[in-house]
């Protein structure tokens, strides 16, 4: 299925496939990250990947672990 690019009003560029949609591929370890949405280590994570544009996986590994 081929991707498109296609341009946002701030000049960011995301993928979008046949149907439209944009989507971003997820590393299986953020299934291990979030699963448990009581933890702390839980909270800072997604409150670090809250304020990105696009994942960084590296800081959100380290919010994750404190």
């Amino acid at each position: 299925m081929p991707l498109e690019f296609a341009d946002t009003e701030d000049g960011d560029k995301h993928d979008k496939n046949q149907f439209g949609l944009s989507w971003q591929v997820v590393p299986s370890m953020m299934d291990e990250w979030f699963k448990d949405h009581t933890s702390d280590g839980t909270w800072r994570a997604m409150n670090a990947m809250m304020t990105m544009k696009k994942l960084d996986i590296g800081m959100i590994r380290q919010a994750y672990e404190g």
